[in-house]
């Protein structure tokens, strides 16, 4: 079977907003969890979002003419992210879903690695990742929920401004050990991205206290007052991917009132540094 591996183009967008209902609709219903999309159109909404992002390239798995899985990742960086791998139910187990990795992995030659999260249950995609090179190197669960305290009392929280990209990617460096710049700068673009200030320096930052966007902060105070923050502004629940090994983190969403809906993992091939700081994870990696 001949499979072609292209960008996305506009006329794409309804064929692969429904292959991305229809493929996680189906193995979140096999398994008795919530789907992430409630409809094909919610779907094409979060395609055309990632489409009109200079920073996302989506890729299309075509056969015979005919979309048959599709994916996004990042377009550069030294680490790239990638989400939303799905393949047409009826093509499944065919090769579309291994060809579309391995479509990501040659744009990523010169990448120092590539990341993932995917859901824990599914042992389909769990195996394709690690036969591709990809290694379990996080428990991940996601959370929603409203939280029920109050904001801890200590640092000043706000949007982030461009004058603190500079701190924030010194911070990361510290925790993650590489810069990402990708998830910083669609915060600033969307006015997602928070910063927490002590004494006029940047403790901690959000691009987007969503599975859209990563957290991190030198001490649990400062993630929490992120977190509380974004809950401030909005009537909305809370959704985060928190990994399970921040016990405190964790500890501390349950003690709020967040619930656990969805195990995850956090996959990665090539480079990685184990996280020296407290810090949330987004869809990307």
């Amino acid at each position: 079977m001949d499979i072609r591996i292209r960008p996305l183009a506009p006329e794409d967008l309804n064929a692969c907003g429904r292959i991305q209902y229809e493929a996680f609709k189906e193995v979140s219903d096999r398994h008795r969890f919530p789907a992430p999309f409630p409809s094909v159109r919610a779907a094409v909404r979060v395609i055309q979002t990632y489409f009109r992002q200079p920073s996302q390239l989506y890729l299309v798995a075509e056969v015979e003419g005919r979309p048959a899985g599709a994916c996004v990742m990042d377009r550069e960086g030294t680490i790239r992210g990638v989400r939303s791998i799905a393949v047409d139910p009826e093509r499944q187990g065919t090769g579309v879903g291994r060809r579309l990795v391995e479509g990501v992995l040659e744009r990523c030659r010169d990448a120092a690695g590539v990341r993932l999260t995917q859901d824990a249950f599914n042992l389909v995609s769990m195996s394709l990742y690690a036969s591709l090179g990809f290694e379990v190197r996080e428990p991940v669960v996601k959370m929603e929920g409203r939280l029920r305290g109050r904001a801890p009392a200590g640092g000043k929280v706000g949007l982030l401004k461009s004058r603190d990209v500079e701190a924030c990617q010194e911070l990361c460096l510290r925790v993650h050990g590489i810069e990402r710049n990708l998830e910083l700068i669609d915060g600033l673009e969307f006015g997602t991205a928070l910063a927490v200030r002590r004494d006029g320096r940047v403790t901690g930052y959000a691009s987007a206290v969503s599975p859209a966007g990563h957290g991190l902060a030198e001490t649990l105070e400062d993630l929490e007052l992120l977190i509380s923050h974004a809950q401030s502004k909005t009537r909305e629940p809370l959704s985060l991917l928190i990994p399970i090994r921040q016990a405190g983190l964790f500890r501390w969403c349950l003690e709020q009132g967040l619930k656990a809906v969805k195990p995850m993992t956090l996959m990665a091939r090539g480079l990685y540094q184990e996280p020296r700081g407290w810090h949330w994870v987004s869809g990307r990696y």
